[in-house]
């Protein structure tokens, strides 16, 4: 669920001192005091459904379902027109996974306000979690009339898109969140992977170059942008990024598999055999390793 950043406090500063006080105490694992806190502040101001909603919305970021659901229906009791109050409360509903009711108050908040970004983009959520994805992007989309630099918005766009198997679609919403993140290297890596699959391959080559700008330590992305190599049929490119892969992380065996079908590719049997040894060293169970091994030495006794 999308944090309600706007959660209004409009109280006394007396309450907040203890409200402040009750929120220290519980992270300070001392809970029934915190509880004690929660409490006076609730009898000071019984009337402010503020404090009611601001001790719902603590509740529900520690995870405390129950708790929240009680405090924030109390605010609902002293205000039902109360905005945030009921979409605390789709929250919390939709976090115990009943949908319909956490649909439910997201809906009457809608009735409240029909343009809020903070309702559509919890509807979108919503949708999305029940694979709804249709009802999700018409969500999504008006959170985007609203703010279209949203990168969570931008994100979840990308992925609906990518769940209706528009890539075309996906891949813009990606790279628009990269316009706002340019250092989100597991959005870079993904990409890569869409347009590997579309055999866009000077477009995957740059996606997981900017992801090694980021993190260039990071052995996956080596090991990918050699197989990438070894689909463009760059086998020293390939060789190079594969060893650069297996010098961070010499232990997977998946990559000296990958280093091993460069060399397969290559027609240099012995080396492709060596190294697919290797991986079925590091893995004995792998059937698919120990095939490997028996398909080369089938194509060496053939040569010989």
């Amino acid at each position: 669920m999308k944090n309600l950043e706007n959660i209004s406090l409009d109280f006394l500063d007396e309450t907040r001192k203890i409200l402040e006080e009750g929120i220290e105490l519980y992270e300070n694992d001392q809970i029934d005091k915190a509880v004690e806190c929660f409490q006076k502040a609730t009898e000071l101001e019984p009337n402010n459904e503020a404090v009611f909603r601001a001790i719902a919305n603590f509740y529900l970021e520690e995870r405390e379902l129950d708790k929240a659901q009680e405090y924030c229906q109390q605010a609902i009791d002293i205000n039902p027109k109360d905005l945030i109050a009921l979409q605390i409360l789709g929250n919390i509903h939709s976090s115990k996974n009943d949908y319909q009711k956490g649909e439910e108050y997201y809906l009457k908040a809608l009735e409240l306000d029909s343009v809020n970004i903070d309702v559509f983009y919890n509807l979108g959520n919503l949708y999305l979690m029940q694979t709804q994805y249709e009802k999700s992007l018409e969500y999504f989309l008006k959170a985007e009339k609203l703010d279209a630099k949203d990168a969570d918005i931008l994100f979840n766009l990308a992925n609906i898109y990518e769940f209706l198997q528009d890539i075309n679609m996906a891949i813009e919403y990606y790279y628009r969140v990269l316009a706002i993140y340019t250092d989100a290297f597991m959005i870079w890596v993904h990409l890569g992977e869409l347009h590997y699959n579309r055999k866009e391959y000077k477009e995957a080559e740059k996606c997981l170059k900017e992801a090694m700008k980021t993190t260039p330590e990071d052995s996956a992305i080596w090991n990918n942008l050699g197989i990438l190599y070894l689909k463009m049929g760059k086998y020293n490119e390939s060789i190079e990024s594969i060893e650069k892969s297996l010098e961070i992380d010499p232990k997977n065996a998946n990559t000296w598999t990958s280093l091993a079908e460069v060399y397969e590719e290559k027609e240099e049997y012995e080396k492709a055999l060596e190294y697919f040894k290797k991986a079925f060293e590091l893995v004995p169970k792998n059937k698919s390793y120990k095939e490997n091994i028996e398909r080369i030495e089938k194509k060496i006794k053939k040569d010989k």
